[in-house]
């Protein structure tokens, strides 16, 4: 059966492009129901590790570390601290010596007195906190100056909406690449204030379009996709090319987890739940020349022309995400900018996978594997039973957040920036443990 896609006109108003072919579920799901999974998390402490994986763990460590920074050492460190590993898709893990500053730095910030949950938005203190955390972007990121950085509130979900209001005139064509849930809920909401042509799309959501076979409008006001599907796990490996006409990209899930070429994009945004910070904040980094554009009905707190002008603070900003995010810049800093954390990255991953790979199919995913995210890294068991198990051992074992999103199921690894090695190392492990200990033969069907 074939379903039309959520962002598809009324009758009588032909949509423009291909449609998707979705699950009834993709088609139906209410907008506030985002990457919120059933949970896996309790409220007892977290136990001890089980099946002896602790000392796995440690006996493999050097094989498993091979290529790695990271010491016996550290990976005791992580091991003894009374945490989980997180692989939720988000809110996801943050960097652990982060989230320690923040908390020393929570009661009085820097002597001053008042934590940074009380400081006025208007402060010299703040005005500080919000300026360092720009220019660190600005450097981290290889920014130009002819891009502004603005922080806003309302998530990259916001952000669907408020870009058609600011980049697009009325009775203009705006193009989509779709293969997955976050590019097709993109274009259904810009499909509330634009004409929408679906350039490209990938029914099966295992793929990224071929830039060949995307079909362009002329003179459209810009052409969008999401770099990194984070419900599917797919991630586009270079940046198409669109001509003189702007892409934008949402980068929720994978920002600051590679370089970014800014003279191939209009503009990018992000969520910052994933590799940035808390939830609450939101991302953009637009060329000036396009700001200024907004039509006359965009709300005011939506208009980027006047968040840039006023320095992201029209009203008052998520001014503790900004502290903390602006903490995660100067660590990505430290740690030698995104060519290492890409690095670091792609090593993770390379492990995870090829446990997955190597296991004769007992563990499966979908999307192709030259598409394969380095963030988000869905999987199947044989049965739906070994999954349940397998996700109630891994609780077990200190391994929180695998549980898949509620339209896709089955199972699926965060692996963003502030995940460890040492997390990605265990669950590897215990991939292999647990497939060893519960063999799969076919004829059980």
């Amino acid at each position: 059966m074939r379903f039309p896609m959520a962002c598809e006109k009324e009758a009588g108003s032909a949509p423009t492009g291909p449609q998707l072919k979705y699950s009834s579920s993709y088609s139906t799901l209410s907008p506030d129901v985002v990457e919120q999974g059933r949970s896996t998390y309790t409220s007892q402490p977290p136990p001890s590790m089980a099946h002896g994986l602790k000392e796995k763990l440690k006996e493999n460590h050097g094989s498993l570390t091979s290529g790695y920074h990271g010491s016996k050492d550290e990976l005791l460190r992580v091991l003894s601290d009374n945490r989980v590993f997180n692989f939720s898709p988000g809110p996801g893990v943050l960097f652990q010596d982060v989230l320690r500053q923040a908390n020393n730095e929570l009661m009085n910030w820097q002597g001053t007195g008042f934590s940074i949950l009380e400081m006025s938005h208007r402060s010299p203190e703040f005005t500080g906190i919000i300026n360092a955390a720009r220019d660190n972007l600005r450097t981290l990121a290889s920014v130009p100056d002819d891009y502004e950085i603005i922080f806003v509130q309302g998530g990259a979900t916001q952000i669907f909406s408020s870009l058609c209001l600011n980049l697009s005139r009325p009775g203009q064509t705006v193009d989509y690449i779709v293969n997955g849930y976050w590019s097709e809920f993109a274009a259904r909401e810009a499909r509330r204030y634009c004409d929408v042509n679906i350039a490209a799309i990938d029914e099966t959501c295992t793929t990224c379009p071929d830039r060949a076979s995307w079909n362009l409008t002329p003179g459209a006001a810009y052409v969008h996709y999401c770099s990194n599907e984070t419900i599917e796990g797919l991630e586009f490996q270079s940046v198409p090319d669109v001509g003189d006409v702007p892409l934008v990209c949402d980068m929720s899930s994978n920002f600051l987890s590679k370089p970014i070429d800014f003279s191939k994009f209009g503009m990018i945004y992000a969520g910052a739940h994933k590799n940035v910070g808390p939830a609450g904040l939101a991302i953009i980094i637009v060329q000036s020349k396009l700001l200024g554009l907004s039509r006359d009905e965009t709300p005011f707190m939506l208009n980027y022309d006047e968040l840039a002008k006023n320095d992201s603070m029209i009203n008052t900003p998520p001014t503790f995400p900004i502290y903390f995010a602006g903490l995660v810049f100067q660590k990505l800093l430290h740690l030698g900018g995104l060519s290492v954390v890409e690095d670091v990255n792609r090593r993770k991953a390379k492990v995870l996978y090829d446990v997955i790979d190597n296991s004769g199919g007992y563990y499966s995913y979908k999307m192709q594997k030259e598409v394969r995210s380095l963030m988000n890294v869905p999987f199947s068991l044989p049965t739906l039973a070994l999954e349940e198990k397998f996700l109630e051992e891994a609780t077990a074992g200190r391994m929180v957040g695998l549980r898949g999103h509620k339209i896709a199921g089955h199972c699926r690894a965060s692996i963003y920036n502030g995940m460890p090695t040492q997390g990605v190392m265990l669950l590897s492990l215990f991939l292999k443990d647990f497939q060893d200990r519960n063999p799969f033969v076919e004829t059980e069907l």
